[in-house]
């Protein structure tokens, strides 16, 4: 068999729920590109991702490698204008990317465990416009709307932790800029 052909199947240790990918989309993540799994192998999903998630990242990856070369360049070229010059991410990116990442509001925790599943598994396009997004939502925001954004409590906030906030948005941007990974 072609190894651009074929599908792999996905396995969650948790569940033992699985999905079948494509061969030609592991290209889109990096932590299989060096170790291509064989055919009829089994892969773990890494136990820290839900199925969900990484079902979300497969769809992603799908619409992202059919996509045209103009779409996917807008979405690489993100890196490029950190920090964002922008509060509207639709003003950088077409429009299927924006209502792919509008389902993930700030305040819920699926958003930040797609970007943390993203880096972990170096699909770069996707945590690149993740990345984007969640700045775009909280350029020209006080630390007080970040904290609402995000859904923290009052008695959660001390002034150590907009010390922290503060030193981990420049950190953010610092990473954005030289395009390293974020976690």
């Amino acid at each position: 068999m072609d190894i651009a052909t074929g599908n792999i199947m996905f396995k969650c240790r948790k569940t033992n729920q699985s999905i079948n990918i494509a061969r030609s989309n592991l290209s889109y993540i990096q932590k299989y590109n060096s170790c291509m799994p064989k055919e009829n192998e089994t892969v773990f999903i890494p136990l820290h991702i839900d199925i969900e998630i990484f079902t979300v990242i497969i769809e992603f990856i799908h619409h992202f490698s059919n996509d045209s070369t103009e779409h996917q360049t807008q979405i690489h070229n993100l890196t490029n204008i950190m920090p964002l010059d922008t509060d509207n991410i639709a003003d950088r990116v077409p429009l299927w990317y924006v209502a792919f990442v509008e389902r993930f509001p700030l305040h819920q925790d699926q958003l930040l465990q797609l970007l943390a599943a993203a880096d972990d598994l170096g699909v770069d396009s996707l945590r690149t416009l993740l990345a984007a997004y969640i700045a775009s939502r909280l350029k020209k925001k006080s630390p007080r709307e970040i904290i609402e954004a995000f859904g923290l409590k009052e008695e959660m906030i001390t002034h150590e932790f907009m010390e922290h906030v503060a030193n981990e948005t420049k950190n953010f941007k610092t990473m954005m800029q030289n395009d390293e990974h974020l976690f």
